[in-house]
């Protein structure tokens, strides 16, 4: 994962978290490849896709290598969107729009805000994510694959955590043996 698109990841879920108040998590399988995101919003009983886009190949790419996945997206996911950097917004509008396609187009440009003692600046993770065209239903009827959608992403994001854990932890202990060795 290249810097853009991991900074960009990272802004989506802290912005579908906690702006959103979603279940969220990265890489979910359910059933047509694994999906970049997957969040369901807490309140309803709707799944919503993102996928992450930082090139005009990039974009070109996922019409040729997942097209049976686009014919199906109707079946399992109620709404889907891309998330691009603000620099490919209008070329990723445009893509939708000649396509007449249901979907919808988030922006992800980077915010930056001062800092606690107004020296510094810091990232604004969630506010560096908007919203530039709405998606629109692609399911018309109640989702029968909700629950199993939402344990698969509940599931996801429980393993990314324990992921994320045990590299902390490895990498404490790790630099706390390389202290030993050069004070010994």
């Amino acid at each position: 994962m290249n810097n853009t698109t991991q900074l960009m990841t990272t802004a989506l879920l802290h912005y579908l978290r906690f702006k959103r108040q979603s279940f969220v998590a990265t890489e979910v399988e359910y059933g047509y490849g694994p999906a970049d995101i997957l969040f369901i919003p807490k309140k309803e009983q709707k799944i919503y896709e993102v996928e992450c886009k930082i090139s005009k190949n990039d974009f070109f790419n996922e019409w040729r290598k997942k097209e049976l996945k686009h014919k199906m997206l109707h079946t399992k996911i109620n709404y889907f969107y891309f998330c691009v950097p603000k620099e490919l917004s209008q070329f990723a509008l445009e893509q939708i729009n000649n396509k007449n396609l249901p979907y919808g187009l988030m922006i992800y440009e980077e915010k930056w805000i001062k800092y606690s003692n107004q020296s510094k600046m810091k990232l604004d993770l969630s506010e560096s994510i908007s919203i530039l065209r709405n998606a629109q239903n692609l399911k018309k009827k109640e989702n029968k694959f909700f629950n199993q959608i939402k344990e698969s992403i509940s599931l996801r994001a429980m393993s990314e955590l324990a992921s994320l854990y045990k590299e902390k932890s490895y990498l404490c202990a790790k630099s706390k043996d390389v202290l030993k060795e050069i004070t010994n």
